[in-house]
């Protein structure tokens, strides 16, 4: 079952998303956004528009916004969601930008009463700017220096409400984490993670059903996340979870002439 949002709505949750996944430097052209980290992750590396109807000079403002990408070292890319025009999706098409991986948003409402019952494993809530949560992080995403060194710096732009949950076995050893940020009654969970040796073991299910008890005391009253189109276990843990997905999207990348 999926979702049905409308474009208001759906503006609501990416502007929450801007909020609990902030870039390092945004500029904002109407109702377009390009957003820069030093090139690491999609979203926080790409133009895209949160008006079907501001389309506007479409062909100039994407011109300006595909050099500024270029000037600062990142390959253009246009993120399409829903509320990208259509004379936008068009434009993209005529100028050969291709399509790159199809992601899809789930949403959960009324996070469930849920609350995690102690037993061999341990959960542990610290700040993302904590040694802890960066030391377990570090031994967990496999990032290279450089990158874990822009993701670091990204951690520090998070609003005061976000949280990084880590889930220990009993011997100490990490077993999966994840972030959850609140912002606007909204709550968004990133980079839930699960250590290879510990997947299919319902680690990560367990840590869910507690980050959902915290998010609701927080005040969040809805929960979105986002998933690879091509993660069917991911998908199916969080629909059996409650998550419906509310829309999907895309990259359109524009690789320079030869």
């Amino acid at each position: 079952m999926n979702a049905v949002l409308d474009h208001t709505s759906l503006r609501a949750l990416e502007a929450v998303m801007f909020k609990c996944r902030p870039s390092l430097e945004t500029v904002v052209d109407g109702d377009w956004v390009w957003r820069f980290a030093k090139g690491y992750t999609g979203r926080a590396n790409s133009l895209q528009s949160l008006n079907v109807k501001d389309t506007d000079k479409a062909q100039e403002r994407l011109a300006v916004h595909v050099q500024r990408s270029r000037d600062y070292g990142i390959v253009p890319k246009f993120r399409v969601t829903p509320l990208a025009g259509q004379k936008i999706v068009d434009l993209l098409d005529v100028q050969g930008w291709s399509t790159q991986g199809h992601t899809r948003v789930l949403v959960r409402t009324g996070p469930d009463s849920s609350r995690f019952t102690p037993g061999p494993e341990n959960i542990v809530v610290v700040a993302p700017g904590s040694n802890q949560w960066r030391q377990a992080m570090d031994g967990l995403i496999g990032l290279d220096p450089t990158t874990f060194g822009i993701y670091l710096e990204m951690l520090t732009k998070l609003p005061p409400t976000a949280r990084g949950f880590l889930m220990y076995q009993a011997d100490g050893a990490l077993a999966c984490a994840a972030l959850g940020v609140v912002a606007d009654e909204i709550a968004a969970i990133f980079s839930l993670t699960t250590v290879p040796q510990y997947q299919r073991q319902g680690f990560g299910r367990g840590l869910m059903g507690f980050i959902h008890g915290y998010l609701r005391n927080e005040g969040a009253k809805q929960v979105v996340l986002q998933v690879e189109a091509h993660n069917k276990p991911a998908i199916g843990l969080y629909r059996s979870l409650g998550y419906e997905e509310a829309y999907s999207y895309t990259y359109r990348t524009l690789e320079a002439a030869e």
